[in-house]
């Protein structure tokens, strides 16, 4: 804020909850890749291409999994930090699983960093749990795939949200079976939007993979562009703020399903990918087509209220 930057465009932190105040007492704007926490998820400055509100969760892919393994999941297990971001997360999912049906028998937090795999694992299989998630890093989960690998124990399903959509963790050699949501078209099966994506993180970045976190924040650059071109030279915050919360409908240009970036609304669309053969598969809804609006499923329906004691929302002066 001392810099007085115009805005913050592409951006994302992991632990965002203590900027998401300051960063509305000096009227600063976000138009961020991503939010991780339920402070910055709901701050009336930030605006996100593909908005993740802390008090709604999409639960597309938990009814997929309640459906196709109504036994597994009776024997549920989640790890996560006790960190702020991981903590929301986890507690969200957890939340919203239980409504479905799902029922936890092990639940694993953290301070920061979990050391000792083997003997998680140990536990998972002792309790017989066939249904396992994280809201971690992909070095954590290449770290309880390894130890699961060891003990010869293999869960029915081991569901991975976005942020594994990432080939270090197909990489590994130790994710076979494994399935990981994506919220934004594969690159396995490139719209035209992604093939840009990736050309142009080619030139800039040579050395850096794509990933579906970047094409978020490549679509927060265009959402950041298409409204400040609307204002042309009379561009101020409080007009590109106007501009961007007017925008009910973008999809990036194909990068993926179309949000509402403007009303901050979850979008219920799933799509969940299977690591087969050390690749990225297209599991659900199973379709090859390069367009986000037939390669997703998209039920209304598929959203939930969550509620919990995860931090104040940031408040205008």
């Amino acid at each position: 804020c001392d810099d007085q930057p115009f805005a913050l465009v592409g951006n994302g932190v992991v632990q965002d909850a203590p900027m998401a105040q300051p960063l509305v007492d000096c009227g600063l704007v976000s138009v961020s890749a991503y939010t991780a926490t339920y402070s910055m998820s709901l701050s009336p400055l930030n605006v996100s291409p593909v908005p993740n509100p802390g008090n709604k969760y999409a639960t597309g892919d938990a009814a997929y999994f309640a459906k196709k393994f109504p036994d597994a999941i009776k024997k549920s297990a989640i790890f996560y930090p006790t960190t702020a971001a991981a903590a929301n997360q986890g507690e969200r999912a957890v939340q919203a699983r239980e409504k479905l049906g799902y029922k936890f028998v092990y639940t694993n937090t953290y301070p920061l960093i979990q050391n000792d795999w083997k003997t998680q694992v140990q536990a998972l299989k002792n309790k017989g749990v066939q249904y396992v998630t994280m809201v971690d890093t992909v070095n954590a989960a290449i770290g309880m795939l390894q130890a699961m690998q060891d003990a010869d124990y293999h869960p029915k399903v081991i569901d991975l949200g976005q942020q594994y959509y990432d080939t270090t963790l197909t990489a590994s050699g130790v994710a076979n079976g494994v399935f990981v949501q994506s919220n934004t078209q594969p690159f396995e099966n490139p719209s035209a939007a992604i093939t840009q994506y990736v050309n142009e993180l080619k030139q800039a970045a040579p050395d850096t993979p794509a990933t579906s976190l970047g094409v978020q924040a490549f679509s927060a650059g265009l959402l950041f562009a298409t409204a400040a071109k609307e204002l042309g030279s009379n561009l101020t915050r409080k007009g590109l703020l106007e501009k961007l919360h007017a925008i009910h409908e973008w999809d990036g240009g194909g990068l993926h399903p179309i949000q509402d970036p403007g009303g901050n609304k979850v979008n219920s669309c799933t799509m969940i990918l299977k690591i087969t053969d050390g690749k990225f598969t297209t599991l659900y809804p199973g379709g090859d087509s390069n367009d986000p609006a037939k390669s997703f499923s998209c039920d209304p329906d598929a959203v939930m209220d969550v509620h919990g004691d995860w931090g104040p929302v940031p408040k205008l002066k």
